[in-house]
């Protein structure tokens, strides 16, 4: 009689080779399976860092203090599509919708790591980071994937931030306490994610007055949501009333 264990080891011995050669393809949609796959997240969704809270006060932010700013999501600090100055994105965003775009020297970034811990971590980092670069608050943030829970703990910490833009992000619990406060939400998602849905949290915000979901045409692409050619194909800015505000300077 053989080892009954010999079999599911070697299928497991298998499957990790292949997910381990898929997360070195050149096709996105291959690529972001094979990692979602590969490192699911095993942490409990925590809870918001502070339960219940209301929409902070408008702060006093004037034409020349404006600044809005992009967080790139889990796995993706070596790509350039979030980068000022580099980043195909970002330049698009800042012709077109954000010209307050923050394109200093110094752009927020974190580890892309993916336990709960490191976007905890990540979100105090870009508490300061707003601190110093924005300290009247940010307009707009643009973030993708776990770079949108991100910005929702930092907001639950108290960061003024008037909208958010989020790209293919999973409703966390941090996700769902900050669309709970009013603040404006412009939720921008594939009809079927098949990478949010490897992390088995929701991929949709309830419906409030204050979110305003845009669905691209149906693609299996988790990335798709921060390409220029999928913004402009599926109308995305106008559908999402991005439209640059009046008197709003160009961000340097």
């Amino acid at each position: 009689m053989g080892d009954r264990y010999v079999k599911p080891f070697l299928i497991a011995t298998m499957a990790l080779a292949r997910l381990t050669q898929a997360v070195r393809s050149p096709d996105d949609v291959t690529r972001s399976l094979a990692v979602a796959a590969l490192v699911p997240d095993a942490d409990l969704d925590d809870p918001p860092s502070k339960p219940g809270l209301s929409l902070p006060p408008p702060s006093p932010v004037t034409e020349q203090s404006a600044v809005s700013t992009m967080i790139h999501g889990t796995w993706a600090f070596a790509g350039d599509w979030w980068r000022p100055r580099v980043g195909d994105f970002h330049g698009f965003i800042g012709r077109t919708y954000r010209p307050n775009l923050y394109s200093g020297g110094t752009p927020f970034y974190w580890s892309g790591m993916y336990r709960k811990k490191h976007r905890a971590r990540a979100a105090e980092f870009f508490v300061d980071w707003v601190k110093d670069k924005a300290p009247s608050g940010l307009q707009s943030v643009l973030a993708h994937s776990y770079g949108g829970e991100i910005a929702a703990r930092a907001f639950n910490l108290g960061t003024w931030i008037r909208e958010f833009v989020l790209l293919s992000t999973p409703v966390t619990s941090h996700v769902e306490d900050a669309a709970q406060s009013g603040v404006r939400i412009v939720d921008i998602r594939l009809p079927f994610d098949p990478v949010l849905a490897l992390t088995l949290k929701p991929q949709r915000i309830d419906a409030r007055r204050n979110v305003t979901e845009v669905l691209t045409a149906w693609r299996l692409d988790h990335s798709a949501t921060h390409k220029e050619p999928v913004w402009v194909s599926d109308n995305i800015g106008q559908r999402g009333q991005l439209e640059p505000e009046p008197g709003v300077l160009q961000r340097r």
